[in-house]
């Protein structure tokens, strides 16, 4: 903060440092680690135009990955500054990262969305780091070291943590929870938080700590990993989910690690149903039912219908159950009724009518009569059942006689 009177000798020299037909890209890279830090700690509204604009020349010609994603992540920090007056500069920003082939850069497009829906909260200025001091050794100047935060960033060992994730194909059951354990840690010990990565040691020794730690030691991590190694952490987890004899805490910490991601606004390459499978098998019901959903508004099939109505009920939400019905009854008139549906919600008048429609539609038969003995008894109208008696017992199926003496004996 006390750079704010001094920013009209300070930025322009900066910014004219952050040209690279005049400036060694070593130098322009410390440049920018100290502009990463000044934006972090001081309200630079009044240089943001010119800040800007060399931030996006520097990254038509930056040379290396590294540099451009420093340079998207001093975007982020002003974006955060300027909130709305930042709009202005977008499409030029977008136009550049198109030209230069950054299709997907996971944080500038999580605060876009959050800053076009009105969601971006400017974080409070923090203290510059001692970049500014004079120390201007690698560890502290270093373009990777330093996050828009402030905060000193480290590297992630990439082949470390690859051996950590790997999964061995002759694992028995009591071996999952040693590897969750050796993974966790090894996310700990490599996060680029140096916060999570202070707590690698008491981690190790505290197993509860470490679990407390997964979500967001992962989290860390992902965010620095390159796509690939990203798709092969993925395919290990679903290759670890897919195993038999896993144990449900393995696949609840999966399930727990998407939920997390999904609320961060950062998606898990996992398909929808392979996580609503990992949900079922570990009598995750409320995840269950998330992901179901999820599904159904992908897929709207008769198998998805029916699961969440089941699941509704098993989680006592009979509400919810009779409202997807209603839903599903308006929007989707394509999907052909299951009596089925209605039993289980207990709804015997509509599983009656659907009962009757087949008998006028098909005739009679065995399931349908006793179908319809069934909704008559739960709604107690013993007038409608007394002349259903008397047919079936003048007829000849013994199979159905049989099976509605059983009600007869229940109302006798």
């Amino acid at each position: 903060p006390s750079l704010e009177g001094y920013l009209f000798l300070v930025m322009p020299r900066l910014i004219s440092l952050l040209d690279l037909a005049t400036t060694p890209i070593n130098v322009a890279e410390s440049t920018l680690a100290c502009v990463s830090s000044i934006v972090s700690a001081v309200n630079c509204n009044s240089f943001a135009s010119r800040t800007i604009l060399k931030l996006v020349q520097l990254l038509q010609c930056s040379p290396t990955q590294q540099l451009q994603t420093a340079v998207i992540d001093v975007l982020c920090t002003l974006m955060e500054q300027l909130q709305d007056e930042f709009t202005l500069f977008m499409p030029m920003i977008s136009s550049t990262m198109k030209k230069r082939g950054i299709v997907d850069h996971a944080k500038y497009e999580r605060y876009s969305r959050l800053l076009f829906s009105g969601r971006l909260i400017p974080k409070d200025m923090v203290r510059v780091p001692p970049l500014l001091s004079g120390d201007t050794t690698k560890a502290e100047t270093g373009l990777s070291m330093v996050n828009t935060d402030g905060m000193t960033k480290q590297y992630v060992n990439a082949t470390v943590l690859r051996r950590a994730w790997t999964v061995s194909q002759s694992m028995s059951k009591g071996e999952w929870a040693g590897w969750l354990s050796k993974f966790s840690n090894e996310l700990v010990r490599q996060s680029p938080s140096a916060a999570l990565r202070a707590c690698s040691g008491l981690a190790s020794k505290h197993p509860k700590l470490c679990k407390e730690l997964f979500n967001a030691a992962f989290v860390s991590c992902w965010t620095e990993l390159p796509g690939q190694y990203q798709q092969e952490i993925v395919s290990s987890l679903q290759e670890v989910a897919s195993k038999p004899d896993v144990p449900p805490d393995v696949l609840q910490t999966i399930l727990g690690l998407a939920g997390y991601m999904e609320r961060d606004e950062k998606q898990i390459q996992i398909d929808l149903k392979l996580l609503g499978d990992y949900a079922e098998r570990c009598h995750a019901l409320a995840k269950e039912l998330h992901y179901k959903e999820a599904e159904w508004t992908l897929e709207k099939n008769y198998e998805t219908i029916e699961k969440l109505i089941e699941l509704n009920q098993n989680l006592d939400l009979p509400d919810s159950a009779v409202g997807m019905l209603n839903y599903v009854c308006k929007e989707q008139p394509d999907i052909r009724e299951s009596v089925e549906w209605y039993r289980r919600l207990q709804r015997w008048d509509d599983a009656l009518s659907i009962y009757r429609r087949q008998e006028a539609e098909e005739g009679p038969s065995y399931s349908n009569t006793n179908g319809q003995l069934r909704c008559m008894f739960e709604m107690s109208d013993w007038d409608s059942l007394l002349p259903l008696y008397e047919r079936i017992w003048s007829g000849n199926d013994h199979q159905l006689q049989m099976a509605s003496a059983n009600i007869g004996m229940s109302m006798a």
